[in-house]
């Protein structure tokens, strides 16, 4: 976990590293987790210096795996105005639920990363409600159009609507993507597929992107 009595420490990473993994459940600030009084939390500038520092730290990676933790944190510091450099991240890997608390973390993620080229997603269910509460109290009011996005991880099959919600957000947020790659593994099944099939075909030609379903 992050502690934010240790200042700024949270990634040593060299600026000439160009493969990052933060693919954690345990990659986030301390305070989410231990304590119930919004008073102690970290002031938003102690926040905004650990973001930036962080943040600068993965500029030149260029193939980047990321949990639900970090883009929750990814999210806060979007809404929160944190500055965003620009990434040379040519290979994205999300390993995350579908969740609304991450999706804003998702969507600048990828507006800075212009040289991005695939995604691969992988469904997880790494989800902590005891930690969904912070990141909530900071994530308020949401944005409408986040809204179709479940606040809680709780769907065990892949709907069909969900899904090509999040596929247009990765889209959308994209400009030189060449392969989009989701792995929904018991998430997708025989009711579903057919559907999704056709919804992942539909957004390929429409965009021009390589869609798989897996």
């Amino acid at each position: 976990m992050i502690d934010f009595t240790q200042k700024y420490s949270l990634v040593d990473v060299s600026s000439s590293l160009i493969e990052a993994n933060i693919d954690t459940i345990y990659f986030l600030p301390r305070f989410w987790c231990t304590q119930d009084d919004p008073s102690k939390d970290p002031s938003k500038h102690d926040y905004h210096v650990m973001m930036q520092t962080m943040l600068e730290k993965l500029q030149n990676v260029e193939n980047l795996t990321v949990g639900l933790s970090f883009l929750q944190m990814l999210s806060i510091a979007e809404y929160s105005g944190v500055h965003f450099p620009t990434f040379k991240v040519k290979t994205l890997t999300l390993k995350t639920t579908i969740l609304r608390s991450a999706v804003l973390g998702i969507a600048k993620l990828l507006q800075n990363s212009p040289e991005l080229k695939k995604i691969v997603f992988y469904k997880t269910e790494d989800w902590n409600c005891s930690v969904e509460k912070y990141v909530n109290r900071y994530m308020e009011p949401q944005d409408p159009q986040d809204l179709i996005f479940p606040a809680k991880s709780a769907f065990k099959v892949a709907k069909p609507d969900l899904v090509a919600s999040f596929m247009e957000l990765l889209l959308r947020n994209t400009r030189k993507l060449e392969k989009l790659v989701l792995q929904l593994r018991s998430c997708l099944n025989i009711s579903n597929y057919d559907e999704l099939s056709q919804i992942a075909l539909t957004l390929s030609h429409k965009n021009k992107v390589s869609i798989v379903l897996k």
